[in-house]
């Protein structure tokens, strides 16, 4: 309806130009965290911090309830289309904060000129342990869910298999994943990190990945249908997905705090971008590797 004019673009090319142009999309995140920690105190993060994975969380639950209830009467492009025109909106948002925020809150500017280049983000990280452990911290557990949301979609394809009725089934993930971030973030993340600390926060996210996994691992051997074991996925996923964004996000992203700028800027780019997109793309090879076997991938 939209876009009658484009119909003779094979769907694998429409595929591969949408996936790599919203991966790549990371850097915006990449900026705006790099921005807010130069301009923001300990003692803010710990109640703003909570507060900015609300609003993340707040805004995902729309657009996929927006899905979930339009895209089989509108199609999918409609709403590739819309999120485009968001993101379009985000330099002015960036600009008009700028502006309002009074001078003395806002960014340090450091005198001293410092050395730059596309591979000191990398030095930093090597080394500096502290800030390899931030990389472990943010990247780790990318490949263990990039297994387990490939294995989750296959099983749905076969289950869901026009385009717009998968889009409508992930939508209930999307939703079901951030309404429990949003929970824990209005609940739980603030008050987690001013009772018990960022060391129990940041032990807290891999202990839950790590019993959903046997979970899940441990239904399946039970030999569960293919619909019953996807509900499992389902609801391990929901969970892992769920509190990386009201959990580890905010509780990573302190732990930037105490860096210097260079560490902010430098190795944060290069943690969130070709650390987080190492990790994807190894849990991906291994999917790949075990992609006709599901029974061998989980294992």
């Amino acid at each position: 309806v939209f876009f009658p004019y484009v119909s003779w673009i094979p769907g694998k090319f429409v595929g591969w130009l949408s996936y790599v142009t919203f991966e790549s999309s990371v850097v915006l995140i990449i900026l705006f965290w790099a921005f807010v920690n130069s301009m923001t105190k300990p003692e803010s993060a710990k109640k703003g911090y909570a507060m900015l994975a609300t609003c993340t969380q707040i805004g995902t639950i729309t657009g996929s309830i927006l899905v979930r209830t339009f895209v089989l009467k509108i199609g999918s492009p409609a709403f590739i289309a819309l999120g485009g025109v968001l993101i379009l909106c985000v330099p002015w948002v960036v600009k008009l904060y700028v502006k309002e925020v009074p001078k003395e809150e806002g960014i340090v500017v450091e005198k001293k000129k410092t050395k730059t280049g596309f591979f000191e983000g990398f030095k930093l990280i090597v080394s500096k342990p502290y800030v390899m452990g931030i990389l472990i911290v943010s990247t780790i557990y990318e490949i263990v869910t990039t297994i387990l949301e490939f294995q989750m979609k296959m099983i749905a394809k076969d289950i869901y298999v026009t385009r717009d009725a998968f889009a409508s089934w992930y939508a209930n993930f999307a939703i079901s994943a951030n309404v429990l971030a949003l929970i824990f973030a209005l609940v739980g993340t603030s008050f987690f990190m001013r009772k018990f600390g960022f060391r129990f926060c940041l032990l807290s996210y891999p202990t839950i990945v790590g019993v959903t996994i046997a979970s899940v691992f441990i239904y399946k051997m039970f030999g569960v249908s293919n619909v019953q074991y996807m509900w499992a996925l389902f609801a391990g996923m929901v969970a892992i997905k769920g509190f990386s964004y009201s959990l580890n996000n905010p509780t990573k992203e302190v732990m930037y705090l105490p860096t210097s700028k260079d560490v902010k800027f430098k190795a944060k780019s290069w943690i969130d971008s070709f650390g987080q997109r190492g990790s994807k793309g190894t849990g991906a090879v291994i999917a790949d590797s075990f992609k006709t076997s599901l029974s061998a991938l989980i294992t």
